[in-house]
């Protein structure tokens, strides 16, 4: 994925745009998913590329950033590469911002690639969190699943929302399973896993618009007694974060920024647009 389409993702997050690709993952055919990905492999590392090499916006380009909302993709492609192109500082904080918080790039993970496995423990237990990542990316390859989210468990201690996200993942996916196969017991265990864990998201500040939906569609909800029981457990769980990073000399999580910028927020769609081009 270009750098750009990266930016408006992130963007995207925190607007409705989310809730088109949202949709479009959905669509895809049936299969161990996630509500939490909100497009084909969008929580996957992404590659930094060139994002434009006009080097400053035109008179004219500059204009119609202040005209009306954009109403497709295409057209808010535009309007970040833009704004990207003509505001160099700001995609420094961005960036910064998305890796404190778990999002690395390509060409991150690859500059790992050689490192062995104690070496990577060590990295993370002096609070690389890529390093754990890595680590828990390994293990899933080899279908070692616990040590997996043992390992983004700790990426998550030390501030990796896509650590959170990631194993909020694995519960879905292990209660699509047990629910295919009729069992019943292994599937309220990880229904109740995940909304624990969409809990703790909310917490971070990460909230996927039309995932409530979506679970409604599919009949995914929680009784009162087990609401209460979610509420409880996500209290414990970050609690249990809480404390393991006190026990690192770390503080509490940094709140969620709100980083995108007015030229862009004013632009976007007051209604999701949906287009299968993503």
């Amino acid at each position: 994925m270009q750098l750009v389409l990266r930016v408006v993702v992130a963007l995207a997050l925190v607007a409705t745009v989310a809730y088109a690709c949202y949709v479009i993952y959905w669509q895809k055919p049936a299969g161990p998913v996630s509500p939490l990905t909100s497009a084909p492999n969008s929580h996957e590392p992404k590659a930094h590329k060139e994002i434009s090499k006009t080097g400053s916006v035109t008179s004219e380009a500059a204009s119609k950033s202040s005209a009306a909302r954009v109403t497709s993709m295409d057209e808010l492609v535009s309007l970040a590469r833009e704004y990207v192109a003509d505001n160099p500082n700001w995609l420094v904080r961005f960036e910064a911002y998305q890796r404190s918080r778990g999002e690395f790039s390509d060409a991150d993970y690859e500059s790992y690639r050689d490192y062995d496995e104690p070496t990577l423990e060590a990295m993370l237990e002096g609070g690389d969190m890529l390093a754990g990542q890595v680590l828990a990316q390994r293990a899933e390859k080899l279908g070692r699943d616990k040590i997996a989210r043992h390992y983004w468990h700790l990426a998550a201690v030390l501030g990796s929302v896509e650590a959170l996200q990631k194993l909020s993942d694995s519960h879905f996916v292990n209660y699509q399973k047990a629910r295919h196969s009729d069992d019943s017991t292994a599937a309220s265990r990880a229904k109740m896993d995940y909304f624990v864990l969409l809990d703790i998201l909310a917490r971070r500040g990460e909230e996927s618009p039309g995932r409530a939906e979506f679970l409604a569609q599919q009949g995914i909800s929680l009784s009162a007694q087990e609401q209460e029981l979610v509420e409880q457990r996500a209290q414990s769980y970050y609690q249990l974060l809480l404390n393991q990073r006190q026990s690192r000399g770390l503080g509490e999580f940094a709140p969620p920024q709100d980083l995108m910028p007015e030229e862009i927020k004013k632009r976007l769609p007051s209604e999701p647009f949906v287009e299968n081009d993503l």
